[in-house]
């Protein structure tokens, strides 16, 4: 899970800049609109980065309880 984290953002990244032209033909070149998805597509990747930080403190208490109950 940490080697993919590590390359998730970059591709997050390229794929925002991917969705960019298409984003632009879809709203006429309306720069609010572009923002808007823009804006929308950073609140979605910061979640993403905020629920990895999440689930690897999840994965680490099992790990720790894990090796608890195998020395029992």
């Amino acid at each position: 899970m940490d080697s993919r984290k590590k390359y998730e953002m970059y591709f997050m990244t390229f794929w925002i800049l991917t969705l960019i032209p298409s984003a632009s033909i879809h709203f006429d070149s309306n720069i609010f609109g572009i923002l808007s998805v823009l804006a929308y597509l950073t609140f979605v990747g910061v979640f993403g980065y905020l629920s990895y930080k999440k689930t690897e403190k999840q994965i680490a208490l099992l790990e720790s309880t894990m090796e608890y109950e195998l020395q029992l």
